[in-house]
């Protein structure tokens, strides 16, 4: 996430604006979350049956072997699993980020769609990004909507897909809740 030096809140009128797309964003990615997390638990669920069964078999084996053997090789075979299933869990929390990001970034992407409101989106961000570099700072449209400028070494992102990107990192840990 790249900081925006002097960065000003966005107005009353900008964050009413943004409310309905976040509101948006938010319930779609919790649908999907909630698709995701139970897709991921259906999995894990499944890995951590078919560890126990394994496991079970491996101690009634090992059991022949020595009680304090084969123990030991189940306590492993469950922390294996245990470990497994931890791993797929937090991949779909990862792809769960990944899609909110995603969505975010359509979302964002889409006020491209409507000519009068994007022009004003634009000049609000040209004026962000003037009011953060100087007035000297030379501001280009970026390629998928939004602005870059920079003044000498200095460079300020507000394309369409940073902002979304903050959007979502600006939510903390309130997107853990889409999969607690």
């Amino acid at each position: 996430m790249t900081a925006i030096p002097n960065r000003r809140p966005l107005t009353r009128e900008a964050e009413l604006a943004l409310a309905p797309v976040r509101a948006w964003l938010r319930d779609a990615a919790r649908r999907e979350a909630d698709a995701l997390v139970a897709s991921a638990r259906a999995d894990a669920d499944q890995q951590l049956a078919r560890a126990r069964a394994e496991a079970a078999e491996l101690l009634s084996s090992e059991r022949d072997q020595g009680a304090a053997e084969g123990a030991a090789a189940a306590a492993r075979e469950r922390a294996r699993a245990r470990r497994e299933a931890r791993t797929t869990v937090l991949r779909a929390q990862a792809a769960l980020v990944t899609l909110l990001r995603d969505q975010a970034r359509a979302a964002v992407l889409s006020l491209k769609d409507d000519e009068v409101e994007y022009a004003a989106l634009r000049e609000e961000l040209e004026s962000r990004a003037r009011t953060a570099l100087g007035p000297e700072a030379t501001v280009a449209e970026a390629p998928a909507g939004g602005v870059v400028a920079q003044a000498g070494s200095r460079r300020v992102d507000l394309s369409l897909a940073m902002l979304a990107d903050q959007a979502v990192s600006g939510l903390g840990v309130e997107v853990t809740r889409l999969w607690t």
